[in-house]
């Protein structure tokens, strides 16, 4: 069942077989559109349903950001101030 919600937000019930067709289709739009999906338990428990592509460009982008000067001078403080603290 979808129900929509406020600010693009459906509600949708993936119990089921007719739950399982909806986990499909949201699926196939996440891989057709390279986008995300963000689930919510009925605890308010979150998960995201990313594409592989926003996956691998997600990681990508880390990668690239992690490997600056300032990054490796923040991670050399921070191996330092451990090695202090033992």
């Amino acid at each position: 069942m979808t129900v929509p919600m406020r600010q693009g937000v459906m509600q949708l019930d993936l119990t089921g077989e007719r739950g399982q067709s909806e986990l499909a289709r949201l699926h196939d739009r996440v891989v057709q559109f390279n986008g995300r999906v963000e689930l919510t338990a009925l605890d308010g428990s979150m998960s995201v349903l990313v594409s592989k592509n926003e996956l691998q460009a997600i990681e990508q982008a880390l990668d690239i950001l992690s490997d600056t000067k300032d990054v490796r001078a923040m991670r050399d403080e921070l191996m330092h101030i451990a090695v202090l603290a033992r």
